[in-house]
């Protein structure tokens, strides 16, 4: 009798063992080796052929940030993934016509376990009146075998359209950090070319409007006293060291610095502004 089950469960796990193998032979994980950019012939006049650094256009495509329900804003593209794919859109504007957009699957894993599935990201990109546009398609989608066919051809992914928003997006664009939004679409954001060399900062989600508040007045120098001028030499009287000044002082002497060169704009130095006059 034990001999009978134990090889009835030989053949039930033999008979599985089968049907994953053929499975596994019909379609594959995707991989870092399947992210891609390629040209499409859209109804438009864009700013094509552009040539572009892809140290630049991972700096601007660094500014682009995503919002998901419950989560702090983090970039829409991970580091290692604009590193990649820059070079590959780079490449592509540079032989784009005007006519064309970039279109682009990417994928990134989540966590640092191997085995873990990767999420795939698409969208289009293209340049407008001296902006990179960013409408996105797909945002943190799940890795399914559904985007796969036999002999690992690739299903069609979905990258956005200029006409209307796509539907159940898992996140939403974030405005800020010198990109914003385009008709106030949640998938759709663009930053002027000129910020390609300039910092970059997490932009901030619904940040609350605050009244203005009148920025401290710097602390008053205190003049060292004459010194009687005599035959000899005499030491210059040491001078009166200045209050110290507390880290929101300092925070808010900077924003200001930051604002007036250009760095960030009105929105954001308005809230950062007030966040640090509340630690006063």
């Amino acid at each position: 009798m034990q001999h009978k089950v134990a090889t009835r469960l030989g053949l039930l796990l033999a008979s599985l063992t089968t049907a994953v193998c053929v499975h596994a032979t019909d379609f594959k994980p995707w991989s870092e080796a399947d992210d891609f950019a390629r040209l499409e012939a859209v109804n438009a006049n864009n700013q094509h052929p552009y040539s572009i650094s892809p140290d630049q256009l991972k700096n601007l495509l660094s500014r682009f940030y995503k919002h998901e329900d419950g989560k702090d804003p983090a970039p829409y593209f991970t580091e290692d993934e604009a590193n990649r794919m820059s070079k590959q859109i780079a490449a592509q504007l540079s032989r784009a016509h005007a006519g064309d957009d970039v279109l682009f699957g990417s994928s990134w894993r989540p966590g640092i376990f191997l085995l873990t599935p990767r999420e795939l990201n698409a969208g289009r990109i293209f340049v407008e009146n001296g902006q990179l546009n960013l409408v996105i398609g797909m945002c943190n989608d799940a890795q399914d075998v559904s985007y796969f066919e036999e002999h690992a051809k690739v299903k069609p992914l979905n990258f956005g359209s200029r006409i209307k928003p796509v539907a159940n997006l898992n996140c939403e664009l974030v405005a800020g950090n010198g990109a914003e939004r385009v008709e106030n679409r949640p998938d759709w954001l663009r930053v002027s070319l000129t910020t390609a060399a300039a910092p970059s900062y997490p932009p901030q989600v619904a940040p609350q409007p605050t009244a203005p508040v009148a920025m401290p007045a710097p602390a008053p120098r205190v003049a060292p006293a004459p010194v009687a001028v005599a035959p000899a030499p005499v030491a210059a009287a040491p001078a009166i060291p200045e209050p110290p000044v507390s880290k929101a002082e300092q925070r808010l002497m900077m924003l200001k610095r930051l604002h007036d060169g250009g760095l960030i704009t009105d929105e954001e130095y308005k809230e950062k502004r007030a966040s640090a006059v509340k630690e006063l």
